[in-house]
Formats: C-alpha cells, sequence, structure tokens
C-alpha cells in the first residue's frame, strides 16, 4: 500500500498546482466550461503518469510486484548454478540492459572536502559518474551537506567522500541503517581495523592474532606521514620484535619499495582486486617509479654492470628488455660485491643472471654452476668460456688429444684477449697458420687477399648443443682497413653471386660449427652432472676468406665484439646493442610457457608407473622437467627463429666429415634407454622445422640461392620511437632514457665543448633530422656556455619518396646544460696570474701560453702597479688576469674575477651619467654580423639601463629611442651567407643603403660607424669604408674597426672549420686589417686577441663565436652592473683628491640600484668576454672626454 499512497500524495499536489494555473487562466478570460474540460485532460494524463512511473522508476528501486517478480525459484537458482553458462549469459543480458538504458540510475553525492571544485580529482569523479548515469551532486563536508543529512538516510544513491571528508562520513553516516541502493567509497570495518592505536595498527591488538606472523611491521598504519622513513630506509630494526626480520642483515639496506593498489568491492563476502600498476622503488633511488604489473613476474634478474656504468645505454637496454619480459630487474657491479649473491647461499634469490663487462671472472669464480636450481639461467656457459681462454697462446680445448690428427679450421693463436690476436685481421698470412694446421691451398697472393667476416653465434643450451647464427655480421673487403655491417646473405649474394654465394655461405656455416663442436664436445666430461642447461652464452667467430673461398676462424670471442667498425662509438654500440637486444627476446620469448610446463610435470609414485606406461615423469613424452623445459624452448625458438637461423643441430646429411669424426671420437651420450629419447626428439624437431622452412621458401617464391623474385619496397613510420639517443662523449640524461618520454636534460663540464649525438629509431622505416626536418642524423655539435637545446625529429618519408613532404611523427627534445669555468673563491693569500693564451689552442706559438705569474704584482691586498696612462689605440697588447692560489694549477684560481689588462695603459669606464652625456646627440651605425650586434645591444643596455626591444636581426633595423631619443642607432646584417652567392648584396652597397637609411647624417664625430664581424673583414673592406665615405661627404665622422675573432675552430658538422694552421693565418690576417684601419685614422678594438685565450667561453651558436646572448634578466642586477674596477695605487689617491677624470666610487660604476628594475619586456645581455670588447668600444667613443688612472676590466657573469 506504500506504492499507491505516495501515488496519490503526488496526485494531489500536481492538481492542486494545476487548480492555481488554471486560476490565473480564468483570471485572463478563459470560460468555466473550457476550464473544466482542461481540468480533467490534465488529470487523466497526470495518472496515466504516476501508473506509468511505478513500474518504469528512475529515481527510486522497483515497486514490490517488479522486487516480488525478480526473485528466483529454487529450482532456478540451481540450474544457474549447474550450468554457468546460463549465469554467465544472464549477466551479460543484465549488464546490456543496463547499458542500453538512457536513464539516470540514482543520485550521487561528491564531498570534496579539502579539494576544490576545480580539482582534477573531482572533474574526474564528475565525469566518469554522469557517463554511468548518475546526477552528480556537491558538497563539502557531511556536516554542512544537506542532502546526506536527511533523517532517513535518503536522497541519494552514491556517496563520494574525498581527501578531507572521511571522519566526517564515519560520524554523519548510519551506515547499518543504509538502504540497498545506496553505496559510499568507505567501509569503516577497514577504516577501524587500518587505523593507528598508541603507534600500532588497530587490528594487531586483536588477541586472536597473537603468535601469528603477519608480515606487516606494526608502525605502518597510520596518518601520512608517520612511517615515510620506512619507504627510504627501512632496516631491520623497524621490525616488531614479534615479527621475524628477514633472513640477512644486509639485504635490509639494499630493497625494493613496492606500492601496490587494492580494490575492496565488498567485505561480506571479501572481494578485493589487485591493480595492475603500482610504484616501484629501487635501491639507492629516493623517489618511486610507476611500473606495470599487468604481466605476471617470472623472476628475478640480476644484472652485473662490471665496468660499465649504470648509465651506460647496453645496461640501459637490459633494463628496458629484461622488464618487458615480465623480471624485476636489480642492478650491481661485480659478483663478488653482490648482496644478492652474498645473502644467497642456496644459490636463490634470483632467476637470471647476466654478467656484462668486466663481471664475466667474478661470476665465474661465485656461483656454482652445478648446484643452480632448474630455473636459474646465466649468460654464460663455463665450458665454452673455457674452452676458447687462452693456455700458452693456444686455445684451451685444442690441447685436448683426441684432437690430435683432426684439420680443424681454426689458428692456435685465435683465442686471448682483445688485442692479442689483432694481426689476424689485418694482415693475416699464410705463416700464421699452426703447421698441424693445413693452409688453403692457395698462392701467396691468394693468402694476402683475403676478406674477413665476423659472425655471432648464440649458444642457447650446451648439453644438447643448440646454436643460432645471427642474420647480421661485419665484413671486410680486400684493401680496407675498416669493417663494414652487412647481411650476410645478402653480402655474399653481392660479392660472389647466386651460384658462389651458397658455396660460401655453407662454408661459413661449416667452418664455424666445427669448431664449436671440437670446443663444445673437447670441454665436456661423459660423467659430468646435467648443470645449466638453460645457460646461453654469445660467441664472435672471424673468419678469412681466401679467393678459393677456404676459411678459417682467426679470432674467437666469448662475447659479441664489434671491433673494426670506422664509427665504433655510433656504429659499433649500436650494432651490439641491436644484436644483443634479438638475443634477449629470442630467449625470453620462449622462455614465457617454461614455469607453467615446470608445475606441470611431476614424478610419478612407483606403484603407479604402469599406469603412465613406465614413465618416472607426468607427460605423454616421459621427460624429466629439464628436459622437458628445453625441449619447448626449442620448439619455440625453431617455431620463430626472428633474425637467427639453426646452426646446430643439423641435418645428419649436411654433416660434414669433420665433424663425423668429432662426433665418432666423442661418445658422451650413454645409450642407458633414456638419453637417446631426448637426442631423438630433438633430432625430430628439427627435422621437422628444416621441411617446414623449405615448403615455406619454395611457396614464398625463393629461389635455391636464396634469393627472392620479388622485392616489397620500405614500408611506413607506423612506430615513431626512439630505440636509445647515443652520445659521445656518454651523456647522463635526466630522466633516464624511456623511449615514450620526450623531454630529456644532461649536464656537462666546462672542458667539453662539443657533443655528437645519433638517435636510433625502433623502426627502420622511420627516419631521423636534427633540429630541422632535412637536417642530418648524426651531428656534432658545439656546446655553449650555459643552455642549449636540440631537437630530434622522427619523421615518416615515406610519403616524400612519392613526392609529397615528410611527416613530422614525434619530436624529442634534449637541453644541455654547459657549467661555467669551476672556480675556487679567492682567498686572503693569493697571486696574479695572466695567460694571453691557452695552451690547449696556441694561435701565437712565438707567445707563451697557460697562466704566468703577473710581475711586479703583490699577492695580496690592493693590486699595486706603476702608474698607466689611458689606452690610446683599442689594439693595445694586454691579457687576461685572474687571482690564484698557484699560477701552476688554473683550478686554484677565482674565474669570477678573470679580468682583462693592457700591458701599458688602460681602458677608462665611464659611468651611465657620462656615457649618456657622451652619446647625446650621436648617431651610432652598425654594420657586420651578430658578433658586431652584440656590442650594439651591450651599447643599448648601456645607455638605457635595460634593453626593451632585441631581435637577430638579419636585415636594416632602426632604433630611435636610446638614451631619451637622443642617441639613434641603425643596424645592417653582413654578409647575407643564406642568400646565393650572386644574389648577395656587396658589402659597398650594404653600406652605402645603411648610410641612406639613417640620414640626415652630420660630417662629424657626432656620427660613428662600427664595422666589423667575426671573420669575413679583410683590408678591401677598409678601403671600401673609406671610398664610401667620401663619395657621402662623411669623411670626417668616426669610424670603429672591429677586427675579426674566434670562431670556427671546432670540427663541427655543417660548416667550415679551421685548421690550426688556418687559425694562426687568421691572426696575421687580423693584425693587417688593425694596421690598414689605423692608416686611414679609424678606432680599432683588437677582439681577436681579447677571444683568443678564452675561446672555450663561447654561447650558442654552431659557429662557436659567439661571446654573448640576449635573455630576459633574472632577479640578480645584470652583469655589468656588478663590473669590478682593479685600481693602482695612484688611482686610490687620485680618488681621495677628487682628480678630474679619475673619481671613482668604490662602488658599482655602473650601479643601478635606484633606478635600475627589471620589467616583463626588458632583456639583458649577457657574456663577459663581450662585455670587455664593448666597453673597450665605449671607452674609445668617448676617450676624449675623460681621462684616469690605469683601470681594467672585471667582470661577473
Amino acid at each position: 500500500m506504500v506504492c499507491p499512497v505516495s501515488s496519490v500524495k503526488r496526485l494531489l499536489l500536481e492538481a492542486g498546482m494545476l487548480l492555481r494555473r488554471t486560476w490565473t487562466l480564468r483570471r485572463r478570460g478563459c470560460t468555466a466550461p473550457l476550464l473544466l474540460i482542461g481540468v480533467a485532460v490534465c488529470l487523466l494524463y497526470q495518472m496515466l503518469v504516476v501508473d506509468r512511473s511505478g513500474f518504469k522508476s528512475s529515481g527510486g528501486g522497483p515497486t514490490p510486484h517488479h522486487k516480488n517478480r525478480s526473485l528466483m525459484s529454487p529450482l532456478e537458482h540451481r540450474r544457474l548454478l549447474q550450468d554457468p553458462e546460463k549465469l554467465v549469459s544472464a549477466l551479460d543480458a543484465f549488464q546490456v540492459d543496463k547499458v542500453n538504458s538512457k536513464r539516470r540510475v540514482g543520485v550521487a553525492v561528491v564531498l570534496t572536502g579539502r579539494l576544490v571544485p576545480t580539482a582534477t580529482e573531482v572533474q574526474l569523479y564528475q565525469r566518469v559518474l554522469t557517463q554511468h548515469g548518475y546526477w552528480v551532486d556537491r558538497d563539502r563536508y557531511a556536516e554542512t551537506s544537506t542532502t546526506p543529512g536527511e533523517r532517513y538516510g535518503g536522497g541519494w544513491n552514491l556517496l563520494m567522500c574525498l581527501k578531507g571528508s572521511e571522519r566526517g562520513c564515519l560520524r554523519k553516516i548510519s551506515f547499518s541503517t543504509l538502504h540497498p541502493d545506496q553505496r559510499v567509497n568507505i567501509i569503516p570495518a577497514l577504516s577501524q581495523a587500518f587505523s593507528e592505536v598508541g603507534g600500532v595498527c588497530s587490528f594487531l591488538t586483536n588477541g586472536r592474532l597473537a603468535g601469528l606472523n603477519l608480515p606487516i611491521i606494526p608502525s605502518a598504519c597510520g596518518n601520512e606521514g608517520a612511517n615515510q622513513k620506512g619507504l627510504h630506509s627501512f632496516k631491520g630494526e623497524d621490525w616488531h620484535p614479534t615479527v621475524h626480520p628477514p633472513h640477512s642483515s644486509a639485504k635490509q639496506q639494499s630493497v625494493t619499495m613496492v606500492t601496490v593498489y587494492v580494490l575492496v568491492s565488498s567485505l561480506q563476502p571479501l572481494t578485493a582486486f589487485l591493480h595492475h600498476t603500482g610504484l616501484v622503488m629501487s635501491p639507492g633511488e629516493t623517489n618511486s617509479q610507476v611500473a606495470q604489473n599487468s604481466k605476471r613476474r617470472v623472476g628475478v634478474a640480476l644484472v652485473l654492470t662490471g665496468r660499465l656504468v649504470p648509465t651506460a645505454t647496453e645496461v640501459q637496454l637490459y633494463q628496458r628488455v629484461l622488464t618487458q619480459h615480465g623480471y624485476w630487474v636489480d642492478r650491481d657491479r661485480y659478483a663478488e660485491t653482490s648482496t644478492t649473491l652474498r645473502q644467497e647461499r642456496d644459490g636463490g634469490g634470483w632467476n637470471l643472471l647476466m654478467c656484462l663487462k668486466g663481471s664475466e671472472r667474478g661470476c665465474l669464480r661465485k656461483i656454482s654452476f652445478s648446484t643452480l636450481h632448474p630455473d636459474q639461467r646465466v649468460n654464460i656457459i663455463p665450458a665454452l668460456s673455457q674452452a676458447f681462454s687462452e693456455v700458452g697462446g693456444v686455445c684451451s680445448f685444442l690441447t685436448n688429444g683426441r684432437l690430435a690428427g683432426l684439420n680443424l679450421p681454426i689458428i692456435p693463436s685465435a683465442c686471448g684477449n682483445e688485442g692479442a690476436n689483432q694481426k689476424g685481421l689485418h694482415s693475416f698470412k699464410g705463416e700464421d697458420w699452426h703447421p698441424t694446421v693445413h693452409p688453403p691451398h692457395s698462392s701467396a697472393k691468394q693468402q694476402q687477399s683475403v676478406t674477413m667476416v665476423t659472425v655471432y653465434v648464440l649458444v642457447s643450451s650446451l648439453q644438447p648443443l643448440t646454436a643460432f647464427l645471427h642474420h647480421t655480421g661485419l665484413v671486410m673487403s680486400p684493401g680496407e682497413t675498416n669493417s663494414q655491417v652487412a647481411k650476410l646473405q645478402q653480402f655474399f649474394l653481392k660479392q660472389l653471386g647466386p651460384a658462389e654465394s651458397q658455396r660460401g655461405l655453407a662454408e661459413m656455416r661449416r667452418v664455424v660449427l666445427e669448431v664449436l663442436l671440437a670446443a663444445t664436445l673437447s670441454s665436456q666430461q661423459a660423467d659430468s652432472p646435467h648443470s645449466c642447461r638453460l645457460c646461453f652464452q654469445w660467441l664472435t667467430f672471424t673468419l678469412s676468406f681466401n679467393t678459393s673461398l677456404s676459411a678459417v676462424v682467426v679470432k674467437v670471442q666469448t662475447d659479441v665484439d664489434v671491433q673494426g667498425l670506422s664509427d665504433p662509438v655510433f656504429d659499433g654500440q649500436i650494432r651490439k646493442e641491436l644484436i644483443l637486444e634479438d638475443g634477449l627476446h629470442f630467449l625470453f620469448e620462449a622462455h614465457r610457457t617454461l614455469q607453467n610446463a615446470l608445475r606441470l610435470v611431476e614424478p610419478v609414485q612407483p606403484e603407479l608407473r604402469e599406469q603412465y606406461g613406465g614413465c618416472e615423469w607426468t607427460n605423454s613424452l616421459c621427460l624429466p622437467p629439464d628436459e622437458l623445459l628445453l625441449l619447448i624452448q626449442i620448439r619455440q625458438k625453431l617455431k620463430s627463429p626472428g633474425p637467427f637461423e639453426v646452426l646446430y643441430p643439423q641435418d645428419t646429411s649436411e654433416a660434414s666429415t669433420l665433424s663425423q669424426l668429432l662426433a665418432q671420437r666423442f661418445q658422451l651420450a650413454k645409450d642407458d634407454g633414456k638419453t637417446p629419447v631426448f637426442w631423438n626428439l630433438v633430432g625430430q624437431l628439427f627435422k621437422y622445422h628444416h621441411e617446414v622452412k623449405v615448403q615455406s621458401r619454395a611457396s614464398a617464391g625463393l629461389r635455391s640461392d636464396g634469393s627472392q623474385d620479388s622485392g616489397t619496397g620500405e614500408g611506413r613510420c607506423v612506430d615513431p620511437h626512439l630505440r636509445q639517443i647515443y652520445t659521445d662523449p656518454p651523456l647522463v640524461l635526466n630522466p633516464q632514457f624511456d623511449p615514450r618520454v620526450k623531454e630529456y636534460r644532461a649536464e656537462v663540464p666546462f672542458d667539453m665543448v662539443t657533443l655528437r649525438v645519433r638517435p636510433e629509431p625502433f623502426s627502420p622505416f622511420c627516419h631521423v633530422h636534427l633540429d630541422e626536418q632535412r637536417g642530418p642524423r648524426v651531428v656534432n655539435y658545439p656546446v655553449g656556455l650555459g643552455n642549449s637545446r636540440i631537437n630530434i625529429l622522427v619523421m615518416d618519408e615515406w610519403e616524400w619518396e612519392q613526392g609529397a613532404e615528410p611527416v613530422v611523427m614525434t619530436i624529442y627534445t634534449l637541453r644541455v646544460f654547459r657549467e661555467a669555468r669551476p672556480s675556487l673563491p679567492m682567498f686572503a693569500e693569493y697571486v696574479m696570474c695572466g695567460f694571453i693564451q691557452d695552451c690547449g689552442l696556441v694561435v701565437r706559438p712565438e707567445q707563451p701560453c697557460g697562466l704566468e705569474p703577473l710581475r711586479g704584482v703583490k699577492s695580496s691586498g690592493e693590486v699595486q702597479a706603476e702608474h698607466r696612462p689611458p689606452c690610446t689605440s683599442g689594439d693595445v697588447p694586454g691579457r687576461w688576469v685572474v687571482p690564484c692560489l698557484s699560477c701552476a694549477d688554473n683550478r686554484t684560481c677565482d674565474w669570477r674575477e678573470v679580468a682583462w689588462q693592457p700591458d701599458s695603459c688602460y681602458h677608462p669606464v665611464l659611468e651611465r651619467p657620462q656615457l649618456q652625456q657622451c652619446m647625446m646627440g650621436r648617431k651610432v651605425l652598425f654594420i657586420g654580423d651578430s658578433t658586431n650586434r652584440g656590442m650594439m645591444y651591450y651599447l643599448m643596455e648601456r645607455v638605457n639601463v635595460t634593453l626593451e626591444d632585441w631581435d637577430k636581426a638579419h636585415d636594416t633595423v632602426l632604433y630611435r629611442d636610446l638614451n631619451q631619443g637622443r642617441t639613434p642607432i641603425s643596424y645592417s646584417y653582413y654578409p647575407q651567407f643564406w642568400l646565393q652567392q650572386a644574389s648577395r648584396p656587396t658589402f659597398q652597397r650594404a653600406l652605402e643603403q645603411l648610410i641612406h637609411r639613417s640620414r640626415p647624417l652630420s660630417n662629424s664625430p657626432q656620427t660613428v660607424l662600427v664595422a666589423g664581424g667575426v671573420q669575413w673583414l679583410n683590408i678591401n673592406h677598409i678601403k671600401t669604408i673609406q671610398q664610401v665615405l667620401e663619395r657621402e661627404g662623411l669623411q670626417n665622422i668616426v669610424v670603429v674597426v672591429k677586427s675579426l675573432g674566434m670562431g670556427f675552430h671546432l670540427a663541427v658538422d655543417g660548416i667550415h672549420s679551421l685548421s690550426l694552421a688556418q687559425l694562426q693565418g687568421l691572426d696575421h690576417v687580423n693584425r693587417d686589417i688593425l694596421n690598414h684601419a689605423k692608416h686611414y685614422g679609424y678606432e680599432v678594438v683588437d677582439t681577436f686577441s681579447i677571444t683568443m685565450g678564452r675561446y672555450k667561453e663561447f654561447l650558442q651558436g654552431r659557429c662557436a663565436c659567439h661571446f654573448h646572448e640576449v635573455a630576459k634578466p633574472s632577479f640578480s642586477a645584470p652583469e655589468h652592473s656588478t663590473l669590478h674596477i682593479l685600481r693602482t695605487a695612484s688611482d686610490t689617491e687620485s680618488e681621495r683628491t677628487g682628480a678630474a677624470g679619475t673619481s671613482m666610487s668604490s662602488s658599482d660604476p655602473m650601479d643601478h640600484s635606484s633606478s635600475w628594475s627589471v620589467s616583463n619586456t626588458s632583456y639583458h645581455v649577457r657574456g663577459p668576454v663581450n662585455q670587455v670588447y664593448a666597453e673597450i668600444l665605449l671607452s674609445r667613443l668617448c676617450t676624449t672626454r675623460r681621462h684616469g688612472g690605469n683601470r681594467t676590466f672585471r667582470n661577473h657573469d
């Protein structure tokens, strides 16, 4: 009766509202009959709507009638339990009905707590709940919300209590009286259980848990910051006395923290779900990383990096690939120092051990291979390492007496350390053969014309021997000194043709296999235990082919070796990592099924063996676990070989005579009725897959020579990600490289002035270009001081080949910060040192290089020197001076105090008011390249205090508002190198255009022309200036010639680089320019001498010639605002007496503390070297207006 009564109430309310509306209409002129008809129609409609809503209500639950209909009889319930498919179908149908329904399922109230309504988490709840059919209402806390506070708990169907509102929900909501269709995102029992009581989790105080060794520390519960120490420095003492600590103390200091997320969907009955994403923090790290655990972890992989640094790309490769295959990866340096290996005496604690470069010997000493667990694997096979070791200059396996008389195709000295047999790679001749080994049947001329082929073999197991040959190798043709990467089959086909290529490939396989069989069989013993049957090892064989296609092994290494390439840093490392990655995928794709197979194999009880046909193991093949695992692995490898081909086992019909002799001499497999079964199964597998391979090759149109009738073109770039970013020198990227991360940062020291970068994509169909779409793939970058940015474009050029524009798929960004020169703070006792040039680049051999003590300068206190007059020219010889503890070590200098000091005079430095007065009413014209432009912007900032406008102008620019509009400046870029030679304007034309754009000009010192650049200026340009000024009637203006500068001295891709001899010749050209300029009465600034000693301190730019940059200022004052002056004793005296021209305050000569302020639109010119020669320019412009004592520049950047 509840539903009909409530319906009547709602009907009466609706009727009342309707009557009020009708009375309003009546007053507006409606007649009574019309009103009665309208009331009747409305009442009828309302009854129909109420009746319908009783059965299909969107705001509440079903009616009692429908509740009864939804109940199932016990018989129907039993049928669903007996037939799960019907139960699943019913649930699926119910879900489909819910999905298809467009009606709202109820009201959801989201209590945001401490979160603001615009927080992304609040928006998430709003969006997802709306998608699922809820009306979403928001409030802050349960205490202030009107909806949850209704007396009977109604008015909502879902309550979400977010951060900070949980306690209010627990106090306000009566969970015991909630309606069946009401849900809350809090389970009070769990909240209470995991609360903190006296520093201990509440549920641990339950007496019924006494004596149980629960895997939780008592202080695990509580507020967010109570137990943060457990995330960073958890140790054994953090454990409760009643809870046993881990079974080793050393392990406690090297722990991995894993955070997982569990969703408890109901408490009675308990149903919980684990999310596949978590947070992990490896030992030594301070921050967690997001990790996926959707794939079940197959075990723990321990990578011993050896001599490789943890940030090496090879180490990152193992980390990435092994993680992809389900391993938890831990790293250490050596086996002797590994806590994982040291603490696990029983061999447990790891499933895969990777011993990288330099750690192999430690692994051989530390690991007991005969006692390894069946599921443990190592990337070393001790028998092979021993067989290919060197004993007295001979390969160890060749000393086995049972190999006597066999003509093995290997020189005895092929084994050993990396450099022992390098001569075999370049100058191998017949006399290098051992007397017992017959040389190839060819003449001496043929023996000297050899082709070196390096192949890579992956031995995936030793008992039985299974070996696979990688399809890529290194080849070095006769007359060449470097190897090339090549597909072996394609190389032989190209060099020998279809017929002979197959003979060359067969010879290569035969030689490698015979040597491998001899080493394997001679190192095994009949009674040796079958240990580590899943261990694997890489081998590198270098073969020498003569013109008769006879081959011999001249070098064997027990790892992947890529020596001999023209670019070993990039090509060698990339090729090595590609081969290693192929091997890892090849090995561990098959390993995924091994764990399941191991659990399915159990020993058969003796009394039940008759039921299993006499088998000792519960599988149809009667194989023990290790042999079954190995057989499954072999099957997987044969099914999907990838870039490998089977080297062994081979078809018995294809075995060479020497292979058959080896098999006869080494009878290792006894006929015990068990081992031959396994060998027969392996043989059957290889035979079957060999037949399938032949059939597939025939159906694919492959001829017997291995070539294909029709090839396919290149594909599209569908995976536009980088495999790795290779750099030389190697960079430590932050964050560590991940193909999914696009932004990286790195810091380099001051002495690193160039950086080679080569990104490598995953897909060969993706093309990589640096900085621009047509940029190079490999670039040698100059790294300027401060920040540099390198853009890496991953592009799809398939459409470009069809005539369309290439498509940029992904952009990676590498930001490199080069540190300033290391500086030691100046102490009370120091010496003043000077230098003209750096010993790393001696441009003037007749002059000394490096730091030298300055004569006549004391070691402390004020700098004392003889009185010096103002300089009369801007090319007066000078040197850089810097305070040091010792001039013998530049690391003891305070490079923040380095200054330029002329030898016999000083360049006056003007106060800002003096400079503004000097430049009042003068027009300054600049013509030159970006180095000249840097001086111009420095002048503008010095005069105006701040630089309000700038750009990298490559044309003519006019600035009219300088110095309150009283010092106009114009600039013209020259030369315009980006234009074709025939289209470039000449210097004469560019100068004339600048003069015409800058008029009116006065033929007096009030007009100033500054000309010069980095290295394009010559004496002809000086003559052109004189001729143009005479024609334009400006022969009386001030002309300042900025001389050449350092640059183009680094070997950078894409630009012309100068050799040392060319730089020395440039110094002589610079001297001629200065002399010719002074001959015409022009002022000069010798920027070459100033930049020569500090050539490493260039800023951004490919030319390494920019000693300035314009950027937004920092919170500190600009560098010229902290310019200091070195004073002589006479300077100090003049300051006290107030002599004209020498009066200088002890504070900053350009102190802008009262007027300088940084606006959002202001810029600052950085660069201490540019500052020095720009100040010399200003000094020369105003030299007649100021005189003073001996002063030199000191600057801070």
